[in-house]
This record gives structure tokens, C-alpha cells and sequence, in this order.
């Protein structure tokens, strides 16, 4: 999109009578204090519900304090009241068109494309950018903010990969979880079968032992322990299908669903909506057929099991009497069986721990993937943040220079380590969990732990061995060591400001210097409008003219701008293609702006913005020798 906004009104409140029409490049709103010259501003913030992130992740007690854009939101419900704020703009990317937002206290933002309301198409409300009085001070001492000016340009895409990041780092939790059930279930099915040998060796000592049995006995029991092996196999999996047949009941519970939607597409007469209807049908069709077949399973199987046992009962009574016809025989091979039973339970349990290895190899490759996925998106972020900090370090960087590192750590790494030890009754539990989140990445710790390598973790914490053993084997217990790959960590951007040639960090600088090393991240093209309430606050006078005038007049032509300013550099030195004169009918209400040009308007500009031409000459006249002389 390609935003211009061409006209801002309202159907009462302050601005009712104020009704504002925009030019494409330079507009400056100007007028005495208490001209509702904010309230423009505001006003439009209100409209793009531009700070609604923001305000989300703000605790109460800072909404309450903050003093920019809607978060007041007392200030919007007494200039606008019960009256509708209404923005035209006009979109001129790929095809002009004409786009309309409006918006009353305590509702969200309405958008009109062509006269047509909009449900689902909001990504208009992301192109605008607008800073209220003294906002540069306050995002310069939050590296979080200076983070998200870098990313404006890029919003809607780092939007994206941030929450495509945030999916992968659920799943790559779910699956680390997984991975420790795999491992915690291998793990008991090994401990059992270490007494498969023995019962092995055992069986061969018994057969060994006894006499040699009959060829008829002998063919009898070959027979008697495959029929009571498989007799032991199908009952297993019988017992399971009622485990399984739950997993058809949600499937079942959307036929009716199905059914109706295929109804509706068919209803439109549209052969491919009566195609899609048809394979809605099919599934409904599928989904109960399934139910009523696994509902009948259910039932068959515990009586045909049974009646499978009593028939093979029956096949071994032969054995049973052969047996007990060699007494002798009888109580060796009663031995026998118990522990060839005891093997073919073992023997299950072995099929079942290869079969949860080879899950738990698909999941650490899967487990791998979604790392590697992850490195990939915070590759493209950052790639993205570099592009933006190459293009201001190009323009700006004999005045301010902009440094980028890569994931950096997460203070909420730290958090979620200090939490995890909170009980593990380690000494210097604080201390242990700011070195490991200094020294080891997430994934680093996860596989120190599952691989219960205390020695890599007793050396690059440089602590002992004995209680780095501890530490991991309380870990290995705790559900909540995959919170720690959870964690997002996000590029760091540095500022350097030259100072008369002295570079010196966003930290070390004063407030109006904070300011003004902000300003070459938001003085830069976009495709949207920029609006800003007094950019000149907490800028010297010769910054203004050498700097920032400067930028403003190259970038009013590839860039809508609209500054609320007191500063007469800026609409004049500026060039402004449009200077809106506030001012007020009564103290609740805006009057009718006078509007135009600086030649159309310099009579307003001399009064309000240098006070008066009387004061103007006067300081012409002090000065006089020393513009001579410069």
C-alpha cells in the first residue's frame, strides 16, 4: 500500500468545525497553545488504533501514566465524545483507490473501501506512523522500541516471521516434551528387560535339566506355546482398540456438520460448489460408517477373544492329558512355561522399546528441523534489520552511526532458569542461572541435560563437577526445561551519536541528545505518512535548520508528512506544501482553520511562530552585524 491521507473530520467534539484536508508532501499544522493542534494528531491515532500493541503490553499503572496518542483515552473521549472521527485517505499502489476509516469512543475502527465496509481486510491501519511530544526521549532509553522503529518500515513481514517464529518454538516445546516421555518409557522397559538374559539362560538350564520328552508331547507343546503366543498377541492389541476407538469420536461428533455445509454448497447451483458439497457428504458419509464400525468392533472383539480361548482350550486338553500322563515331566515343564511366559512378556516389552526408539528418532530429527527452521527466521529478521540500519548509516552516518547484534539473550531466559532452580536447593541458585544464561544457549542447555553431560556444563560454568551433577539431574526430572527453548531472543541495535566528533552511546547521551539520535530512524522514505507533534521538542535551534530542515524538504517528495510545529524553520526552511492555522471558536470547540501555503499564510506564520513582525525586525536589528559578518 501506498498511503496518502487526504482528509481528517468529525461529526462533533472538538474538531467538528475543523475540518482538515491534507497535501501529499509537507503539511504543518500551527497555531497558539490550546488550539487543538494535538488533538489532529491524536485524533488520527485514534483512528489507526496505532498504538493498540503497545497498550496491550503495558500493565495498568503505565497506560494510567503514559502520556502519548490513545493510551490517554480520557483525552479522546472528551474531544471526540459521542461524535465519529473520520479519515479519507487514498491508496495509490498497484491501483488507486479510495479508502475511508471511521471510528467512535469505545468501538473498533470501521474501514470503507469504495463505500464498502471491510471485515477482514485491516492492514491499512498498519501504514501510518505517528509520535507525540517528547516520544523520541522515551524510545531512545528502550532498546525494545528502538528495535521496533528499525522494523517499521518492514512491520506487516517481521509481524509475521515473529509469530511463525513463536509457532515453531511451541512445537519445538511439545516435542521436547515428547522426547522426554520416549525416553522416560524406554528407559522403564530397559530396566525390565535386563532380566530377559537371565530368564534366557534359565529356560535353557530347566530344558537342559529334564528329560527328554516325547515326540507326541513334545509336538503338543511346540503347538500349545504358538497357540497361547498368538492367543497373548491378540488379546494385547483387543485391549488396546478400546484406547484407539476414542480417537473416532470427534470425527463422528462433525458429521452433522459436514453435512449441513455440503447442503448450503449446494444450494448456490455452482458446479464447483456442488463438487466441494459432494466430498463434505463423502466425509460425513465416512465419518459415521467409521463410528458405527468401531462401535460394533468394540463389541465383538472381548467376546470373540474369548471365544478364541475357550477353543484353544479345547485344542490343548490333548497336551494337558499327555502331561499329566508323565507325571515326571509335568512339574519341570510347568517351570518351563512359567518362565517362557516371563520371556515372551520380556520379549514384548523389547518390541516395544525398539518401536519407542525409532519415535524418539524422528522426533530429535524433527526436533533438529524446527532449530533449524527458527535459526532461519531469525536469519531473515535480521537480514531485514540490516538492510534498514545499512540504508541510515548511508545517509546519516557522519552524525549518528546504528550497530546490530544478533540474538542477543532473552531476560526471560534468565527468568525462566532462575524459576526452573527455584527448588532444586543448589547454593547460588541466582548466580548459577545468570552464568548459564550468559555462557550456554537453550538448545546447548537441553542437550547438556538430556545427554547428562555434567562435565561440559561444570567447565564452561567453570564450577564443580559434583554440583553441576546435581543440577542436571534435577533438570532431567523437571517438565519445564523445554520452557527454556521458548524463549525469543531478539537483535540489539546500538546508537552512536557524534558529539563534535566524540561518539558516544544512546546511554551516555542527554535528553535532546537521545532525541536527536533517534531521528534518522524515522526520518526516512516510506510509503506511508509520517505524522509527528513537535519533532523540533528538545532539539537545538542549529540541528533544526542544518539537519533537519535539510531532510524534511527531500523528504516531503517521496513521503507524506504532517508535523504539529512551533518552530518557524520547519513549515519555512521546510518549504510546507500546506500550513493548517488552528485555532479555537470557544474553549470546547476548534474553529474553522485558516489554510494555505506559506505565502498564503505568512502573515500567521510571522505572528504565531516569531512573534509578531515588531519582534521579528528587533532581532533583526540585534543581529544585524553578526549576519553581516557570517
Amino acid at each position: 500500500m501506498a498511503i496518502k491521507i487526504k482528509k481528517l473530520s468529525t461529526t462533533g467534539g472538538f474538531l467538528e468545525k475543523a475540518s482538515i484536508e491534507f497535501a501529499d508532501g509537507l503539511n504543518c499544522i500551527i497555531g497558539s497553545r490550546g488550539t487543538c493542534k494535538s488533538t489532529v494528531v491524536e485524533t488520527i491515532r485514534f483512528l489507526f488504533d496505532s498504538d493498540r500493541d503497545k497498550i496491550r503490553e503495558m500493565t495498568s499503572t503505565e497506560q494510567s501514566d503514559q502520556t502519548d496518542g490513545v493510551s490517554h483515552r480520557g483525552l479522546i473521549a472528551v474531544t471526540l465524545g459521542g461524535a465519529t472521527a473520520r479519515c479519507e485517505v487514498v491508496d495509490t499502489g498497484i491501483e488507486t483507490q479510495s479508502m475511508t476509516i471511521e471510528r467512535d469512543v469505545g468501538t473498533a475502527p470501521r474501514i470503507y473501501k469504495d463505500g464498502v465496509k471491510q471485515l477482514s481486510d485491516q492492514d491499512i491501519l498498519l501504514c501510518v506512523e505517528i509520535y507525540s511530544q517528547g516520544e523520541l526521549q522515551r524510545i531512545a532509553e528502550d532498546s525494545r522500541r528502538r528495535l521496533e522503529l528499525i522494523d517499521r518500515p518492514n512491520q506487516k513481514k517481521i509481524s509475521e516471521l515473529r509469530k511463525s517464529r513463536e509457532n515453531l518454538a511451541g512445537k519445538l516445546k511439545e516435542t521436547g516434551n515428547e522426547i522426554r516421555t520416549r525416553r522416560t518409557a524406554i528407559e522403564a522397559r530397559r530396566a525390565e528387560l535386563k532380566a530377559l538374559e537371565a530368564f534366557q539362560q534359565t529356560l535353557t538350564e530347566l530344558q537342559r535339566a529334564r528329560p527328554t520328552l516325547s515326540p507326541e508331547l513334545d509336538a503338543e507343546r511346540t503347538n500349545y506355546n504358538r497357540r497361547q503366543s498368538v492367543l497373548g498377541g491378540a488379546s494385547s492389541l483387543a485391549a488396546k482398540w478400546s484406547e484407539l476407538v476414542g480417537d473416532f469420536l470427534p470425527l463422528a461428533e462433525s458429521a452433522e456438520e459436514y453435512r449441513a455445509v455440503a447442503a448450503s454448497l449446494k444450494q448456490l447451483t455452482v458446479p464447483e460448489a456442488t463438487a466441494l458439497g459432494t466430498l463434505f457428504e463423502s466425509i460425513a458419509a465416512f465419518a459415521t460408517k467409521t463410528k458405527a464400525e468401531a462401535d460394533q468392533l468394540s463389541t465383538a472383539l472381548p467376546e470373540r477373544t474369548k471365544e478364541l480361548a475357550g477353543a484353544l482350550d479345547k485344542l490343548n486338553e490333548k497336551y494337558v492329558q499327555l502331561r499329566k500322563s508323565q507325571e515326571s515331566l509335568n512339574d519341570a515343564l510347568r517351570k518351563e512355561d512359567h518362565v517362557r511366559q516371563q520371556i515372551i512378556h520380556l520379549e514384548r516389552i523389547r518390541d516395544e522399546a525398539n518401536k519407542l526408539t525409532a519415535e524418539l528418532n524422528v522426533l530429535i530429527e524433527r526436533r533438529a528441523s524446527l532449530r533449524t527452521e527458527i535459526a532461519k527466521v531469525n536469519d531473515e529478521v535480521y537480514s531485514l534489520r540490516v538492510e534498514q540500519v545499512e540504508k541510515i548509516n548511508q545517509f546519516y552516518h557522519e552524525k549518528v552511526l546504528l550497530t546490530l547484534a544478533q540474538s542477543s539473550h532473552a531476560g526471560g531466559y534468565r527468568q525462566t532458569l532462575t524459576r526452573l532452580l527455584d527448588k532444586s536447593r543448589l547454593r547460588y541458585q541466582d548466580e548459577i542461572a545468570a552464568q548459564i544464561a550468559n555462557k550456554i544457549l537453550p538448545h546447548e542447555l537441553v542437550d547438556i541435560v538430556e545427554s547428562a553431560d555434567s562435565q561440559r556444563l561444570a567447565t564452561v560454568l567453570e564450577r564443580d563437577l559434583g554440583q553441576m551433577a546435581r543440577l542436571v539431574g534435577f533438570l532431567v526430572d523437571n517438565a519445564g526445561l523445554y520452557d527454556v527453548e521458548t524463549e525469543i531472543f531478539e537483535d540489539v541495535l546500538d546508537i552512536t551519536l557524534f558529539d563534535d566528533g566524540t561518539p558516544k552511546r544512546v546511554d551516555q547521551l542527554s535528553k535532546g541528545q537521545k532525541a536527536t539520535a533517534m531521528l534518522p530512524l524515522i526520518l526516512r522514505e516510506a510509503e506511508y505518512p509520517l505524522i509527528f507533534d513537535q519533532p523540533e521538542d528538545d532539539l537545538d535551534n542549529r540541528f533544526i535548520y542544518e539537519t533537519l530542515v535539510e531532510r524534511i524538504r527531500e523528504l516531503k517528495t517521496k513521503r507524506q508528512l504532517i508535523f504539529v510545529t512551533h518552530n518557524a524553520n520547519i513549515p519555512v526552511l521546510g518549504e510546507a506544501d500546506r500550513v493548517i492555522v488552528m485555532k479555537m471558536e470557544n474553549p470546547n470547540q476548534s474553529g474553522v482553520p485558516d489554510v494555505g501555503n506559506i505565502d498564503a499564510v505568512k502573515d500567521k506564520i510571522l505572528s504565531l511562530l516569531e512573534g509578531g513582525a515588531d519582534a521579528f525586525r528587533m532581532r533583526q536589528a540585534k543581529y544585524g552585524t553578526s549576519l553581516l559578518s557570517g
